[in-house]
């Protein structure tokens, strides 16, 4: 079914992807871009897709794995860290699909009277990658060794000003309790030495950049 966009719009955004080297599906009925990347984090491959409206369009960084909604105490677990992630964020924000268990970071440009820059085409990309290296080792932790939020969450945001501690459901006392994530040894460190000082917009340019050594080659 086709639908409304901006053919302009979705010139500029296709030339940035040309001339970045990027390797893509255009859906022309609809004005939608996709592609994969692989990024420099504990989740190696996630699908992008850049869907272009009137005035506007929509960047959705979707992870490869999902929420078991069978299983009650991950889902609410994955909601309640999506949830204090978002806390604070200026650009862009965290979803979960309550139908099918699916986790994305999703930015939204507004367009309207003026044509987005590379930069800003670029942070759309670069700024969910940033929010990928941070939170990806709560997300796996979360569906796979059934961690909670609250475990989670203050290792994620470790370098980040303190939030009050989440209170546990479990007992009234947890000052004694290890909330530290365990040791990633199930997975891949190949991505170690990724983590960087400077502020967010920073390391997302940075992690854009990253992205092409990461992409497999495409002819």
């Amino acid at each position: 079914m086709s639908s409304s966009y901006s053919t302009e719009l979705a010139g500029v955004i296709r030339n940035f992807l040309d001339n970045d080297d990027w390797h893509y599906e255009f859906l022309e009925d609809c004005g939608i871009f996709r592609f994969g990347s692989r990024i420099p984090c504990q989740i190696k491959k996630v699908d992008i897709i850049i869907d272009v409206k009137d005035d506007a369009f929509v960047t959705y960084v979707i992870c490869p794995l999902s929420a078991e909604l069978k299983d009650e105490h991950q889902t609410l677990e994955m909601v309640k860290f999506l949830t204090m992630a978002n806390y604070g964020l200026l650009n862009g924000n965290w979803e979960f699909d309550f139908t099918d268990g699916e986790i994305r970071y999703k930015i939204f440009v507004n367009c309207e009277g003026v044509m987005p820059s590379y930069e800003v085409i670029k942070a759309s990309i670069g700024c969910p990658a940033a929010m990928y290296h941070r939170y990806a080792p709560g997300i796996l932790q979360i569906l796979l060794n059934g961690k909670s939020a609250a475990e989670v969450i203050r290792e994620c945001e470790s370098d980040l000003p303190s939030r009050p501690a989440p209170e546990s459901e479990d007992t009234e006392d947890t000052d004694d309790e290890d909330d530290s994530l365990p040791e990633d040894d199930d997975f891949d460190e190949e991505t170690d030495g990724f983590m960087m000082d400077g502020d967010l917009e920073e390391q997302a340019a940075r992690l854009l950049e990253m992205l092409h050594s990461f992409r497999p080659e495409t002819e």
